[in-house]
């Protein structure tokens, strides 16, 4: 188990988006150097490249973020 901070995120995410999953596998496993197989990697890379931000969060305890109008 690891906690990812919002900056770690991005970081992560913007590899994604540049680089394809391989290069935010890469930028995952050096942030965090627990991931010794890509595989795993991978799997956590897919989850994280999906979040929104902490402050657009929706659901029951949250509500849907202000509308622009």
């Amino acid at each position: 188990m690891f906690i990812v901070s919002e900056h770690e995120a991005a970081l992560i995410q913007a590899a994604w988006h540049w680089g394809g999953e391989l290069a935010a596998v890469a930028e995952l496993r050096r942030v965090f150097p627990i991931f010794q197989g890509n595989e795993r990697a991978a799997d956590a890379v897919r989850m994280i490249a999906g979040w929104r931000s902490a402050g657009w969060r929706t659901g029951p305890d949250h509500p849907d973020p202000p509308s622009s109008s």
